[in-house]
């Protein structure tokens, strides 16, 4: 009997200290959920975090919380999750048996703190319990890590055995604190308690947060250059916890030149007349090669790839447009192609806007390239890539793309589908390319006797410049016959002579008229014979 007396006080001892160790009052963040302008998802605190960014992007775009924002984002979330108050601060659920406090969280500077209050009624008694986590910051590789250093039920650090003592508190409070945790972080974290561990990766928040296949590969595109090149830094300060993306280093506000509406393509029949007007300078150029090559000047050669992508649509500007959260877009707008010497080299700007546009931030995408003909294919081959003061590889221009369904990027380059058809339709059969002296040159094969256009072509210029009206051409129909001892300036006055018969200002029927001289020099045949 007084063995069972024993045992009665004992456990009744152990009980009562268990609950006097269990006892905590916790302290409610009411100051963060009564804070004005707060914003109450994820979605509005990014638009702030954007618009702050683009007001003056020469600093990185900071992602991350405010504490108040935390708590009134995490208070939300539950409140959803379990339909619980709106209004009462208080509790987030309660009944008559127990008021459920909700979860917060408390920023220091190389601290966040996570805390939940339950509280048990029992007749006239409250009783009052609490489960604390606190977390030192670390980073593994721009994502950050929040190691569990303690871990207190009320005033009890469990932190040495918080296996057990989650299970403890589960039997107490019927909770499960890796649960509880989770719930209260939805997409922003991933707490495991058995590694003792909480990580935040923006990465994984995309993927989880973002539906929209397209604007999730953009935006998984865009951390990915990030990441990759290290342009990540983990800020935590006293009430606030995030991380800087140093878009910044990305930043190029270099003007990239855009086609004039009036110099585009805009149809099949334009396209035909555009590769017709080449034809008095490719059959010029006999005179300084033994192939017959088309020459494209820059101008053309922008006009040539804008249709390829554009089809003819005026109203078409960007290769992808998509948001990145409400009401603000990423833009990589079609690209523009610079002839240098013998390189290829194409501009690609990408934009993050708004619709107040003196909001955006710049950068271009400047890819060197090399240039092949793969059976019918034109392959643009990426030799470097640079974006600002960084350089990617294709891998990223490619994932980037990825979201606009272009389907000509490959992992390294551009393909452009039978690209060779294009001039097949015209009778053209491409054998070459290349750049050279800043010309795209396309080395045409035909089994004609091309000497018989070289002995003639100086007859159907001087025929030009005798019957044809417009000055421009007259004159550098006479420039091409001074330059005829003189190889590096006659390829110019060719080069000009060619670019002039492609400018949309020039007159059609001053183009249909230099090939009608051309081919009454050739006593007749015409000049599209002379091709395959």
């Amino acid at each position: 009997m007084k063995f069972l007396f024993k045992l009665l006080v004992g456990l009744l001892i152990f009980v009562g200290l268990i609950l006097f160790l269990f006892y905590k009052d916790a302290k409610m963040p009411i100051d963060d959920y009564n804070e004005v302008g707060a914003p109450t998802n994820m979605t509005e605190m990014i638009s702030e975090q954007v618009d702050e960014f683009l007001d003056d992007s020469s600093k990185p775009l900071h992602i991350g919380f405010k504490q108040s924002n935390a708590n009134n984002l995490i208070r939300n979330t539950l409140v959803d999750q379990m339909n619980g108050n709106t209004t009462d601060f208080a509790y987030v659920l309660n009944d008559s048996m127990y008021g459920f406090q909700g979860v917060w969280t408390k920023f220091e500077a190389d601290k966040v703190f996570i805390e939940s209050g339950v509280h048990l009624f029992v007749g006239p008694i409250t009783y009052k319990t609490r489960i604390m986590l606190a977390f030192n910051i670390t980073e593994d590789d721009g994502v950050i890590v929040l190691k569990l250093d303690k871990f207190n039920i009320g005033k009890l650090p469990l932190a040495w055995i918080s296996g057990p003592a989650s299970s403890l508190y589960k039997a107490i409070s019927g909770q499960d604190i890796s649960k509880l945790v989770n719930d209260s972080l939805g997409n922003i974290g991933t707490f495991d308690m058995k590694k003792r561990t909480l990580t935040v990766d923006l990465r994984d928040f995309i993927d989880a947060q973002i539906d929209d296949p397209q604007q999730k590969a953009t935006l998984e595109a865009v951390l990915n250059i990030v990441y990759d090149n290290e342009l990540i830094d983990i800020k935590a300060v006293d009430k606030s916890l995030g991380v800087d993306l140093n878009l910044n280093k990305l930043s190029d506000t270099t003007p990239v030149a855009r086609l004039a509406n009036a110099d585009r393509i805009t149809s099949d029949e334009e396209f035909q007349l555009f590769f017709e007007s080449k034809m008095p300078g490719a059959f010029a150029s006999l005179l300084v090669s033994d192939e017959l090559v088309i020459n494209f000047n820059e101008l053309d050669t922008n006009k040539l790839i804008d249709y390829l992508l554009t089809q003819g649509d005026l109203t078409k500007t960007s290769l992808i447009t998509t948001p990145i959260v409400e009401g603000y877009e990423v833009v990589v707008e079609t690209p523009h192609i610079v002839l240098s010497g013998d390189k290829l080299l194409i501009s690609l700007p990408l934009l993050i806007t708004t619709d107040d546009l003196s909001k955006q931030f710049k950068s271009v995408i400047k890819i060197e390239t090399t240039l092949d003909i793969d059976g019918k294919d034109l392959k643009i081959n990426f030799t470097s890539i640079d974006m600002g003061e960084i350089s990617i590889d294709s891998a990223d221009v490619h994932a980037l793309l990825s979201g606009a369904n272009v389907e000509l990027m490959t992992q390294s380059g551009f393909v452009i589908k039978d690209f060779t058809d294009n001039f097949n339709q015209e009778g053209m059969t491409i054998k070459d390319i290349e750049v050279q002296s800043s010309t795209l040159k396309f080395t045409v094969e035909t089994s004609a006797d091309l000497s018989v256009v070289r002995d003639v072509i100086e007859e159907g210029l001087q025929d030009i410049v005798d019957n044809i009206t417009d000055p421009d051409v007259k004159n550098l129909a006479e420039d091409i016959l001074a330059q005829l001892d003189d190889p590096v300036a006659l390829e110019e006055a060719i080069n000009e002579f060619s670019g002039l018969l492609t400018n949309p200002n020039t007159d059609p029927a001053v183009i249909d008229q230099v090939l009608d001289l051309l081919n009454g020099a050739l006593d007749g045949i015409d000049l599209y014979d002379l091709l395959p």
